[in-house]
């Protein structure tokens, strides 16, 4: 339970500090892989990145990131997506998404 609690607060500040990351998980997953686990994360000698198979089983995965991504979006009401293609595939009401953006946008203008 703990780790979970860890891992929201990581996602937290991904969420809020690279608003790409609330529109894919993939890229959420990447940003916290490379801010919270860097030493995981290689580079290759095309100046790829990976993770080695090994070290998998000691960061999170896609799934846990979408998770808690998840509920920090449906349950909280915070970091909703900044496309309306992804909040409608996510299910998210359309007026109360606009009226999200609308206010946290005029809040980052402030």
């Amino acid at each position: 339970m703990r780790r979970n609690r860890n891992l929201k607060s990581k996602i937290l500040t991904i969420l809020r500090d690279i608003p790409a990351t609330r529109d894919s998980d993939i890229l959420l997953m990447h940003e916290v892989w490379k801010k919270y686990y860097p030493e995981k994360v290689k580079k290759t000698s095309t100046g790829d990145f990976g993770i080695y198979f090994k070290d998998m089983f000691n960061i999170p995965r896609e799934d846990d990131c979408k998770r808690i991504r998840a509920l920090i979006q449906n349950e909280d009401g915070k970091f909703l997506p900044t496309s309306w293609a992804v909040a409608k595939q996510r299910k998210i009401n359309e007026e109360e998404w606009r009226e999200y953006l609308k206010t946290h946008t005029q809040e980052q203008l402030l």
